[in-house]
């Protein structure tokens, strides 16, 4: 970390930032996800697909986790991946956007034109039908929840609410009308989020707090570094279901994703509304952030869990030249062993077709970096997303010519055998002929020796490889309109640590995980497996530092930083 930077490597930097803001211009951000059969669709709504391949997603980018929320310069939460599920069973592509005002666009109060065509997780209800079509529900039953201060024996339940001081967010109307009927002597307060709300309800500004829905409720709780509030469960009130909403005017694309969620099980549902919360499992006592003292001691008692890894995927998973563990992967590791305590054996693979079979032999307890996509989920439960990296497709410097995604059609792709990344580009590519394959440098040589047109895979990790060995041969052309998430993967027998693994993840703050990131991608520790020498490093400081700036051109978004949610 200390070295001097040469000036090669910075020119490279310089190289690495421009090739990547001009994508995220040009690109798209978003994916698609599963596709296990084609859905059927009138001409009329086949024209209209083929007419607007990308569908606008306003994702809200305040304290409205873990429905959606947007997060180091990413959309984030249940909704999110729900819109991705659909968008693939449906063949469209996603450009997510954020918004702030929630009032102003998902209420209409702005009486502005609706800027977006879908929105992510919107409430169901008979107000809502002048502005949007409601897709299915994906999240039901979601309970309004009691908070008051920690040891407070003025508030215990509805009871005590008739002359109380209720706070609640101002933009919640419907909520509180709800409260003004059931309650006509309370006293209704009002903040602008929900981390508001608590510091008032903590410094007597009110007498209890009102959270809409339970998990928003406890993610709220676990954010804050004081357990100075206590949940205390649902009283009562009316619940409420969250579903996708698409713009009044656009029928068509209505029509299409109904068709899509119509091939969503109810055990895919509950695989989303665990992963981000809203599972059965988590029905239970509402935790502060980070591992209590009682957590530590079950921790303690597990046996030592074998981590299986890729050696050879820079920069996310590889062994060093000293043969250890390293990459983005391995920080990541490291922060949950020492938060968790938890005791590990690591356990290589050699590619990513030998990391299946180690799931499916049932000699691995953990994976270090996969996808919920990649995996029966019998048999592995994923963490939230730790990290997410934009795919591209890479061709040889006098190949046929190819530009984007629509290129492709017709022609040989190699891409790694990842069942969500083969999904989703059967989605987007139907008529193209995929290649799988076992790494990134196996896809690249089918480019260099042509028996493939082009390769599809993640920006960080085939830059080095490219300039390391193919450097006149092959170059990257523009994005695939599509991005691949690294999560943490725990053997279903094993699934009581996913909640766990959230909340040490949650609890990092921008900075800890840009610094894990460049630590574990030391390009001085890394020795290519090809040629012998260093891989030039793209060094992920420049993708960190590029990445930002490339989110900021698409989205117009904030600066990357892991901010205290507000909700509208």
């Amino acid at each position: 970390m200390g070295s001097r930077i040469s000036l090669h490597r910075i020119c490279s930097m310089c190289s690495a930032l421009v090739l990547l803001c001009v994508l995220s211009i040009c690109g798209v951000a978003g994916a698609q996800e599963r596709v296990p059969g084609s859905v059927t669709l009138a001409p009329s709504e086949v024209a209209w697909r083929q007419a607007h391949p990308v569908i606008q997603v306003g994702v809200f980018a305040g304290d409205f986790a873990p429905f959606e929320t947007w997060r180091g310069g990413q959309p984030e939460g249940l909704g999110v991946d729900y819109a991705r599920l659909l968008a693939g069973r449906a063949g469209f592509q996603l450009e997510f956007r954020p918004y702030t005002d929630w009032v102003g666009i998902a209420l209409g109060e702005s009486k502005q034109p609706m800027p977006y065509d879908m929105l992510l997780a919107q409430p169901v209800m008979p107000q809502r039908l002048d502005r949007f079509h409601m897709l299915r529900p994906f999240a039901m039953a979601q309970q309004v929840v009691l908070v008051a201060r920690k040891g407070d024996l003025q508030i215990r339940g509805a009871g005590d609410l008739n002359s109380a001081r209720i706070v609640l967010e101002r933009r919640f109307h419907i909520v509180a009308r709800a409260l003004h009927d059931e309650f006509p002597r309370a006293t209704l307060v009002y903040s602008e989020d929900g981390a508001q709300a608590l510091d008032m309800l903590v410094r007597g500004g009110a007498d209890a707090y009102v959270g809409v829905t339970a998990a928003r409720t406890r993610t709220l709780v676990q954010q804050r570094q004081a357990e100075d509030v206590a949940i205390l469960g649902p009283f009562g009130m009316p619940t409420f279901e969250f579903a996708p909403a698409v713009r009044r005017d656009l029928n068509e694309l209505a029509s299409i994703l109904r068709k899509a969620e119509a091939t969503i099980t109810e055990r895919d549902l509950e695989q989303l509304r665990t992963r981000w919360g809203l599972g059965e499992r988590d029905a239970q006592p509402f935790a502060h952030t980070g591992i209590s003292d009682a957590e530590r001691k079950r921790l303690a008692q597990m046996p030592e869990l074998r981590v299986g890894y890729e050696i050879d995927r820079y920069p996310y998973s590889f062994n060093n030249r000293k043969g250890a563990f390293d990459g983005m992967a391995a920080d990541y590791l490291r922060v949950l062993q020492e938060q968790t305590g938890l005791r590990v054996q690591l356990v290589p693979a050699q590619d990513w077709n030998s990391l299946q079979r180690m799931v499916l032999a049932h000699e691995i307890d953990l994976i270090a970096a996969g996808s919920s996509e990649d995996f029966d989920p019998n048999e592995m439960g994923f963490s939230r997303p730790y990290e997410y990296f934009p795919e591209v497709i890479v061709a040889r410097m006098h190949g046929p010519p190819i530009a984007g995604p629509k290129d492709l059609v017709g022609r040989n792709v190699s891409v790694r055998d990842e069942a969500g990344v083969l999904a989703r580009l059967r989605a987007l590519l139907p008529r193209t002929r995929l290649i799988a394959v076992g790494s990134n440098e196996a896809g690249l040589t089918k480019v260099a020796n042509g028996e493939a047109d082009a390769y599809v895979g993640t920006l960080p990790a085939i830059d080095a490889l490219i300039r390391n060995r193919y450097a006149a041969e092959l170059r990257v052309v523009g994005p695939a309109g599509m991005d691949t998430e690294l999560a943490f993967g725990v053997r279903r027998e094993h699934e009581a640590l996913l909640p766990l693994l959230d909340r040490v993840l949650d609890s990092m703050d921008e900075g800890e995980r840009q610094t894990s990131v460049r630590a574990g991608s030391r390009p001085s520790t890394h020795t290519a497996r090809h040629g012998g020498g260093f891989c030039s490093p793209l060094p992920v400081c420049s993708w960190w530092w590029a990445r930002s700036c490339s989110r900021t051109c698409a989205f117009a978004a904030p600066p990357r930083r892991r901010r205290r949610p507000s909700v509208n």
